[in-house]
């Protein structure tokens, strides 16, 4: 197992974050919202960040990212303290 050094979300991610958590839970499409964000630069930035930050390796069996998937976005925080977050 490597050591994984944290590093900012990167900023558009966090302002996206922010107008979520905003909004009302039940009044968010999440299926629509992830539609829309898998369309923007911003989706590319975040996958860019995820993989220096693993190293290009899968954060889950550490395989190397582009032999294993297709580089998905998990998460910068977890999931468990923060449910309603991209980040």
């Amino acid at each position: 197992m490597h050591k994984v050094k944290r590093n900012l979300a990167p900023k558009g991610l966090e302002e996206k974050n922010n107008e979520i958590n905003k909004t009302d839970a039940l009044k968010i499409d999440v299926d629509a919202e992830w539609k829309k964000f898998s369309r923007t630069k911003l989706k590319q930035e975040t996958l860019n960040s995820l993989q220096e930050m693993y190293a290009y390796c899968c954060a889950y069996c550490e395989g190397e990212i582009e032999s294993v998937a297709n580089g998905n976005i998990e998460h910068f925080k977890p999931k468990t303290k923060y449910p309603r977050t991209y980040v």
